[in-house]
């Protein structure tokens, strides 16, 4: 039998048993890895000319550290056969097999967990692979630093979606018109929020369609109109998102029950009050009086800990309204701006409940951001093209105290696993709080064979298909996982000159200085916003850090940080 073991850094393409990314895979017995406490380490297992379901892989650490195995499911992207979608081990195939692409080369992605109290040094553990009578071991040395990583996240990797995206995938929930009253959709979409919590991003779950129709469940019961509106029955909302903002929905995951770092609220053009009614003094009355109940029901519930966002999500080419709330790019819709900020703005900051004005921005951030507008919106997800042309907008917003994320799509899963690198480390080099990534769960009807559009739009598949409850991660979200664990090790270092070490050997790593982590601004770009094109923007861009990296350098960055962190002697070591 014929078997190896490789990094997580890389996938072999099940047609050709070729890398997927552009390096060379040597067929190793044994692998060096690198980890902190609390925390996932990664390595990958490979078996040449035997199925899938005649093998079985079984890791052993000399520490017991906890092991978890999946096998690597094949999608067909273009002319290759891409692994993307992970199954536990332990469950049956025997029900999908026909769906199963036969290669010459059965795959293993495998998840060793860190414990906080793991003390530092060499742990050595062993890969048996059985097939039959045939067996095969390989050794697996992990070396464990100093550093802890901290269970809270402090860059924040954002799975942004829309309700109801859950529904869809799965057919006991697509024939139940109940779903949302006998607690059934409740259950499915927990285990996205799960996933993505143990994987230190966030699932982010926009609660209304463009015409202002807010999903049952995901906005309170109103009654009365005028001064006489209320939230009349909390029971279902409570129900719905109460365990994501207690935290109590992450119970038994790695990282603890913390509560969501950020929501958005149900409020758009249409609700609470009917956009019927806009311009009005009653439009106003009403979204002041639910967004005081809010505030209060939130307080008496001790949910302080989220952030919650207002975000008008509207577009007038669908029809619905003469405004652009979302992605503003003409002058006039900025008006709207200052409409809200005279409905809710002193409502704001007046409580430990945290309430925000949010936009996603991209055509009008250049002439937004130094602007009085940057005083009233608070929290800012901008468009890699456009953001990236301001640097000069990122030191001002923070000193706004402003919330800077950068956002676009997943790469696909005929791109580099180290393209995933490029959004967490343009947060750590520039000072973002964040990466936002469109419509994470937009995985299309046959997933199984091909998710839509190369995965780009796909980090979770359900599990129905193997006879599971469970959401399925993807290696793009374990890859994912495993450099924000290096990114919050770095953030967890800020403040001191052990982060501007850090920051200095990524640089050095890729080749690159500071400022190759942004662009500036050309001249032919200094236009008004609604002149702007796409093809205009991308030509804008110039500095690609990742452009001539190689693969393996995810794995030189991580020992480096661990390194500089183990060095740091400061008092305010997290782990001292």
């Amino acid at each position: 039998m014929q078997s190896f073991v490789f990094g997580d850094y890389c996938r072999l393409d099940g047609r050709t048993g070729k890398p997927v990314e552009p390096v060379e895979i040597t067929a190793a017995d044994a692998i060096q890895l690198c980890a902190a406490r609390n925390e996932f380490v990664s390595f990958q297992v490979a078996v040449k000319d035997i199925l899938l379901k005649d093998i079985i892989v079984d890791a052993t650490f000399d520490a017991g550290l906890e092991v978890t195995v999946y096998y690597e499911w094949f999608h067909s992207v273009g002319d290759k056969l891409i692994p993307d979608m992970l199954v536990p081990q332990a469950n049956n195939l025997s029900n999908v097999t026909e769906k199963y692409y036969k290669s010459d080369y059965s795959v293993y992605w495998v998840d060793v967990f860190i414990p906080k109290n793991a003390k530092p040094g060499t742990y050595t553990g062993e890969v048996c692979v059985k097939a039959g009578d045939a067996q095969a071991f390989h050794k697996i040395e992990i070396e464990v630093f100093k550093a802890e990583l901290a269970d809270e996240s402090l860059l924040i990797a954002d799975m942004n979606n829309y309700a109801d995206s859950v529904t869809r995938h799965y057919p006991h929930l697509k024939e139940n018109p109940n779903r949302f009253a006998d607690g059934s959709y409740f259950a499915a979409e927990k285990e996205f929020y799960r996933v993505s919590h143990e994987h230190r991003a966030i699932f982010h779950h926009l609660p209304y369609d463009h015409n202002g129709r807010n999903v049952a469940t995901f906005a309170p019961k109103l009654s009365g109109e005028g001064k006489n509106i209320r939230v009349s029955d909390w029971t279902l909302y409570d129900e719905h998102f109460g365990p994501y903002y207690d935290g109590s929905a992450f119970k038994d995951t790695k990282r603890e029950p913390i509560p969501i770092p950020y929501a958005y609220l149900p409020f758009n053009f249409n609700w609470p009050s009917s956009y019927e009614k806009w311009g009005t003094e009653g439009y106003k009355i009403e979204n002041r009086r639910i967004l005081l109940d809010f505030i209060r029901h939130f307080e008496e519930k001790g949910w302080t800990k989220t952030v919650f966002e207002i975000f008008y999500n509207h577009k007038k080419r669908y029809r619905y309204y003469p405004f652009d709330g979302d992605e503003v790019r003409h002058e006039q819709d900025t008006e709207i701006i200052y409409t809200f900020d005279d409905i809710f703005g002193d409502l704001l900051n007046q409580s430990n409940v945290q309430v925000i004005f949010r936009t996603d921005a991209s055509w009008s951030y250049g002439s937004q951001f130094d602007t009085d507008i940057s005083q009233i919106i608070k929290m800012w997800a901008v468009g890699s093209g456009i953001l990236l042309l301001y640097p000069e907008s990122f030191a001002h917003m923070k000193s706004q105290g402003n919330i800077l994320w950068i956002y676009g799509g997943f790469p696909s899963m005929d791109n580099s696993l180290l393209s995933l690198c490029g959004f967490p480390l343009r947060c750590l080099q520039n000072d973002f709080g964040g990466c936002l990534y469109w419509n994470a769960t937009g995985i299309g009807e046959d997933f199984l064979t091909a998710p839509t559009r190369g995965g780009s739009m796909a980090m979770f598949y359900p599990g129905h298909p193997f006879g599971l409850t469970e959401v399925l991660p993807s290696i793009r979200l374990k890859y994912l996982r495993n450099i924000m664990q290096v990114a919050d090790i770095v953030k967890m270092h800020e403040g001191t000159w052990a982060f501007h070490k850090m920051r200095n050997a990524i640089d050095t790593l890729f080749g690159v200085s500071r400022h190759e982590w942004h662009d500036t601004t050309p001249e032919n770009m200094r236009i008004p916003p609604q002149e702007l094109t796409n093809e205009l923007i991308a030509s804008a861009s110039r500095n690609n850090p990742m452009r001539f990296a190689t693969p393996e350098i995810s794995v030189k960055m991580k020992k480096k940080i661990l390194e500089l962190a183990a060095d740091y002697k400061g008092a305010s070591s997290p782990w001292l």
